[in-house]
């Protein structure tokens, strides 16, 4: 705990780690795959609701058959006792997380863009319009408030202790 400069000296080695290996590794190729599929569908009018009803129910029906082989999946997990060792489960899960989460996504998005082509339940439609639009805010406004108050920079007091302060206090508590 302390200021700002002493938090980040204390901090450097994990964020170091995590904002250039795991980052690069995890989620720059995912998000970059994610990015490109929507901005993609957004200039076919997916996103819009220029496409064929069709279109939409057919991405619907892709993303209940992916969701039904996630369940399924998920129920042969349990029944192998939740085992890391179950390798042909590890594989397929491996294998279709991503396809499946995009499509069950998409799913959800063209059930949403029907609903509003439809014009029925103004009452459910008209306030998502305007969370759409606070979403970046409330987003912005969230980090901002929960970094200062889980991180300890802005008291030094208070804020989350990590897995990585836990053990750094372990050890000098020992060798002490």
């Amino acid at each position: 705990r302390g200021d700002y400069l002493q938090v980040f000296r204390h901090r450097w080695d994990y964020h170091h780690t995590f904002q250039s290996a795991y980052i690069y590794y995890y989620f720059v190729w995912d998000v970059l795959g994610m990015m490109f599929l929507c901005m993609g569908l957004m200039k076919l009018g997916f996103f819009s609701g220029r496409l064929a009803r069709r279109a939409y129910v057919a991405t619907i029906a892709l993303g209940a058959l992916a969701a039904g082989g996630v369940a399924a999946w998920a129920w042969a997990w349990q029944h192998a006792g939740f085992s890391p060792g179950a390798l042909e489960l590890k594989l397929i899960q491996q294998t279709t997380y991503s396809y499946s989460r995009a499509l069950v996504g998409l799913a959800w998005a063209a059930g949403l863009i029907l609903l509003l082509r439809a014009g029925r339940l103004r009452w459910f439609t008209a306030p998502l319009g305007v969370v759409g639009r606070m979403e970046f805010s409330c987003y912005v406004l969230q980090t901002v408030c929960c970094t200062l108050v889980f991180f300890g920079y802005a008291d030094k007091n208070k804020g989350i202790e990590t897995q990585h302060d836990n053990k750094y206090k372990h050890n000098s508590a020992s060798s002490a």
